[in-house]
């Protein structure tokens, strides 16, 4: 059985998905260091539990972005994408936040 126990009071649990527009891979990659600049400066790393690209179904093309993170409430959620450099230069056609709770893998 796999639990993950880092659980920290006061946060909660959101999954984040940033749906990419069409045609941005080469957008993305050419950010990719400056986006995780901003998750590392910003203090996001030790928050995010796990993180991301979507891919197409032939793992060609960057379809957009996912993580799972711990953070204060939903306004830190919806910011944590929305204020990155993929959201400055339009690549995500929008951004879904959910609450999200852990349920590991069940025992045999």
């Amino acid at each position: 059985m796999w639990d993950f126990t880092g659980e920290v009071a006061g946060q909660s649990r959101f999954l984040i998905l940033g749906h990419g527009q069409p045609g941005m891979t080469a957008a993305h990659d050419q950010l990719r260091d400056e986006h995780r600049r901003y998750l590392t400066a910003g203090g996001f790393g030790d928050l995010l539990i796990a993180y991301g690209p979507l891919l197409s179904d032939d793992g060609s093309e960057w379809a957009g972005t996912a993580m799972l993170a711990e953070l204060p409430g939903r306004a830190s959620a919806e910011a944590i994408l929305a204020d990155s450099p993929y959201s400055g230069a339009g690549l995500y056609d929008g951004i879904e936040v959910h609450r999200w709770q852990f349920g590991g893998r069940p025992q045999d």
